[in-house]
């Protein structure tokens, strides 16, 4: 087991049932464990995540500039380095607006 070369077999896996997987087979089978595992307080949170960056994507094709996300973050220890607080603050205001209504 341990001379199996298990990149290709989880290749060979998804190319069987037809899933496309990127660069890195181990990632795509994590990404169909999330998605297909049915957590759904995950789902409606990957979901929320997701408007906000749809939101957060509009506001930068209309011209808006964020310098900081320019910078690259190898040497920072802070998690939100280059994140814009406006888009922090979107991503919180949805999470809020979700947890009123349940």
């Amino acid at each position: 087991m341990g001379e199996t070369d298990m990149e290709r077999v989880r290749e060979g896996v998804f190319r069987l049932v037809g899933v496309a997987t990127g660069l890195d087979t181990e990632l795509s089978l994590r990404r169909v464990n999330v998605l297909e595992g049915g957590d759904e307080s995950l789902m409606d949170y990957l979901g929320m995540l997701e408007v906000a960056h749809q939101n957060f994507l509009e506001i930068i094709l209309c011209g808006h500039r964020f310098r900081k996300m320019e910078e690259n973050p190898v040497k920072s220890t802070d998690a939100y380095y280059g994140v814009p607080k406006l888009y922090i603050d979107m991503f919180q205001e949805l999470l809020e607006n979700t947890q009123q209504y349940t």
